[in-house]
């Protein structure tokens, strides 16, 4: 930015030669409108569909959306139904296997 400024200095001087004894600068209300930082993007299709996503290159942080299995999510939700639905039938007879459990609930 100096240098830029010196350049401008001795346009506006004019002339063969210039000497600038003394150069004070002082920035003020300074913005930026663009900061450049790693980054990747991609994009991907599943079932006919894109997804794009970004990938912050400092903090590792992912932005996007992502495709659900619909499926996969109804078996987990079906087998933690039944996992719980099991043990508080055992819970309630006890003789099946001689076991007995503390109350959960």
């Amino acid at each position: 930015m100096n240098r830029v400024i010196r350049q401008t200095i001795r346009r506006k001087i004019g002339g063969d030669q210039q000497r600038i004894n003394h150069m004070s600068t002082k920035y003020s209300n300074t913005t930026y409108k663009n900061v450049l930082f790693p980054v990747w993007t991609a994009e991907f299709k599943w079932n006919n569909k894109t997804y794009n996503y970004a990938i912050n290159g400092q903090t590792g942080k992912v932005t996007g959306e992502r495709p659900y299995s619909w499926i996969k999510i109804t078996i987990l939700i079906v087998t933690i139904l039944l996992i719980i639905g099991g043990a508080v039938y055992l819970d309630n007879n006890p003789n099946i296997l001689n076991i007995h459990f503390n109350r959960i609930f």
